[in-house]
């Protein structure tokens, strides 16, 4: 979900800038100096490039703190599954534990007999 967001963010700041950028170029189009438009555009194209940089630097590291996540629950998982492993033995060793006191019990009781 962080990892949607985040990408969500991106392609609204893209889409922002590039809209900012547009409304700068159709301003300098109707302007009188044009050198100076380029270079103001430039700027804001130049701003942009840095924030879309930014922004998808962000969301790689969002993506890795997604896989470390991912790695942590699955060894989260493998530990449960362990645990339940144990568990059933433990389980089978009191049923072959009650199995021996059963037979001992019963020997004893055709022994006393």
């Amino acid at each position: 979900m962080k990892v949607t967001k985040h990408i969500l963010a991106n392609l609204l700041l893209t889409c922002t800038l590039f809209f900012t950028h547009n409304v700068y170029a159709i301003r300098c189009t109707s302007g009188a100096d044009n050198y100076f438009c380029r270079d103001e555009a430039q700027a804001v194209i130049d701003t942009a490039n840095q924030a879309l940089n930014t922004s998808n630097a962000a969301n790689s590291t969002a993506n890795a703190a997604n896989t470390t996540a991912n790695n942590a629950n699955a060894t989260a998982q493998n530990a449960q599954t362990t645990a339940n492993a144990a568990n059933t033995a433990a389980q089978n060793a009191q049923t072959s534990a009650n199995n021996a006191q059963n037979t001992a019990d019963a020997a004893s009781t055709a022994a006393q007999n």
